[in-house]
């Protein structure tokens, strides 16, 4: 015997949550909030448009349960390697960064558009969380820490070394198509992970001492 669709549920397909959340990922990191409605992403889902209200209860609720859909890969990530202090271990948090953003390309786009809205917007709240998660990730304390340890190379200024390590973390996944295009640059996902290799080396060449360095130091 099948089973019965929960009270009150609208008829519509059995998958219509994720169509519905995949379908507001990329209306969302391509408009603004405002501009996006609930109809647009029905359509786009394909489902009935009473399916919102159903699983999401809200426009902004849909917004909150798209965000935490797509930044919870990046942030359980991220919340690994925040514990760590030592440069090798810098360079697995960058790898392991660009390998869960090339599989989650919505999320800087998204980030990008997020820093740009008022407080007072009516996805305040789903904002405010997402500022929490991101506060999990705390680049500032791992480069005091090494600092600390004698790890940067004589001379580097610790903000100055942390705000580069954000500038690789970060723009690459940023950059405008118009950008890439004059200067004839084309970023497949293997190129993105070839370039989170060349980062790490000139994180670990341009900024820290060699491992025989750093042992002979402590």
């Amino acid at each position: 015997m099948s089973q019965k669709n929960p009270v009150g549920r609208p008829k519509g397909d059995s998958q219509a949550r994720d169509k519905l959340l995949d379908a507001a990922t990329q209306l969302f990191s391509k408009l603004d909030y405002d501009k996006v409605s609930i109809r647009m992403v029905a359509n786009k889902a394909e489902v009935d448009a009473a399916l919102i209200r159903y699983y999401f209860g809200s426009k902004a609720q849909l917004f909150g349960e798209m965000l935490k859909t797509v930044s919870n890969p990046v942030f359980n990530n991220l919340q690994q390697g925040k514990q760590n202090t030592d440069v090798s271990d810098l360079g697995k948090v960058m790898r392991a960064y660009y390998t869960t953003m090339v599989e989650n390309p919505y999320f800087p786009k998204l980030i990008y558009k997020l820093s740009g809205l008022p407080k007072e917007h009516e996805s305040a709240q789903q904002l405010e969380l997402m500022i929490g998660n991101m506060g999990r990730f705390k680049s500032k304390a791992l480069f005091e820490q090494l600092l600390n340890n004698k790890a940067l190379l004589e001379g580097i200024d610790p903000e100055m070394a942390q705000i580069s390590f954000l500038s690789l973390m970060v723009f690459p996944f940023l950059m405008p198509e118009r950008l890439l295009e004059a200067n004839q640059i084309e970023l497949s996902k293997q190129k993105f992970l070839k370039l989170a290799d060349h980062n790490v080396q000139l994180l670990e060449r341009g900024l820290f001492k060699s491992k025989e360095q750093r042992n002979a130091a402590q």
